[in-house]
């Protein structure tokens, strides 16, 4: 997924979304439905292009407290669908 879009990148500095989604095609990732990928290749593409200055890839600076790559809870729950979550952290 990072080789494909680094090469997007080359290819065409200024990638639209939809020029991004077509080339990382190719790529399967069962985790996150594609769209924070997108954004990551899209914010990456901005930093690389100065559209943004490199600080916005900093976690501490970004705004709002998101980031990429942020640590997020992921809820699963039991085969029945009853009863309390689990949580388990991606570490």
């Amino acid at each position: 997924m990072v080789m494909a879009a680094t090469a997007a990148l080359r290819t065409n500095p200024f990638a639209d979304r939809e020029e991004i989604k077509e080339r990382l095609g190719g790529n399967i990732c069962r985790c996150t439905g594609y769209q924070k990928i997108f954004d990551a290749v899209e914010l990456a593409r901005d930093v690389q292009n100065g559209t943004l200055p490199a600080s916005a890839l900093m976690e501490d600076e970004a705004e709002g407290g998101d980031f990429i790559g942020k640590n997020v809870p992921a809820y699963r729950y039991s085969k029945q669908g009853v009863g309390p979550a689990e949580i388990c952290r991606a570490t």
